[in-house]
């Protein structure tokens, strides 16, 4: 402890003497309150786009097991947004029983609202182990998007699988193939419905009939589920029309159009 000089009269005299002193030191401490810190808080983005509608669209070989297909998403934006990319995850149901094959992809909404992403129709481990005892056994696809600023998540129609009967269509046009007019047009035959997207665009080079005055062309790879719709664009010769419309299948194949 420090020690200071004092100067004292007593029966000694005047003379100095050594004197403790005891220094205090009165520190403010200030204690932080940990709980008293509040935690910065994490803005909800702003909910920008509605995921209306998800469809199944059939690959060049049709709905295939172990092969690619197309899922579409479509949607509508409520304001203006630069996050645009939508995760897609795609189920197998078997039984009721719903199976995540595991393959989740990205897409990005385009200026219209649309994405598109192509998935594999995987078996699953449920319903693969049912085809070795039921090689008849069905099961149902569906997908799921989703978006850090979409309104909720979109889940799809379901895909039933193995698809209905494909079948392929021959239609005959008073048209000549040969014909210098003809060169440009195209010839689009594509599906109505809402769950399934079937769309095929073929041209005068696909004539299966050469060498007479007559375009005869096949579209392969039909649900015979389906209805259809044939669009006639003859190029720089007029404006598209369709040939019909919304007929189903069965009905273009027994010729009523």
């Amino acid at each position: 402890m420090p020690t200071e000089k004092k100067w004292v009269v007593d029966e000694k005299g005047f003379h100095a003497v050594n004197q403790t002193t005891s220094q205090s030191s009165n520190s403010n401490t200030s204690n932080v309150d940990d709980s008293s810190t509040q935690n910065a808080t994490t803005e909800e983005p702003q909910k920008a786009i509605s995921l209306q509608e998800g469809v199944w669209i059939a690959g060049d070989e049709g709905f295939t097991f172990n092969k690619k297909c197309t899922v579409q998403i479509t949607g509508k934006y409520l304001g203006e947004t630069t996050c645009k990319k939508v995760t897609i995850d795609t189920f197998v149901e078997y039984e009721g029983e719903e199976e995540d094959l595991k393959q989740s992809v990205d897409a990005f909404l385009n200026d219209d609202c649309v994405a598109e992403a192509e998935v594999t129709l995987f078996y699953g481990e449920k319903y693969g182990n049912a085809l070795g005892e039921n090689p008849d056994a069905k099961c149902n696809y569906l997908f799921r998007a989703k978006s850090d600023v979409a309104e909720s998540e979109l889940e799809s129609e379901m895909l039933e699988m193995p698809s209905s009967v494909l079948g392929s269509f021959i239609i005959r046009l008073a048209i000549n193939p040969e014909n210098n007019d003809a060169q440009d047009d195209t010839y689009k035959l594509k599906s109505t419905d809402n769950n399934k997207i079937y769309e095929k665009i073929l041209t005068v080079e696909n004539d299966k009939i050469v060498s007479d005055d007559y375009l005869d062309l096949e579209f392969t790879e039909i649900d015979e589920s389906l209805s259809y719709t044939l669009e006639i664009n003859p190029g720089n010769e007029g404006d598209p029309y369709y040939l019909f419309e919304s007929i189903p299948f069965l009905e273009l194949k027994n010729g009523n159009m």
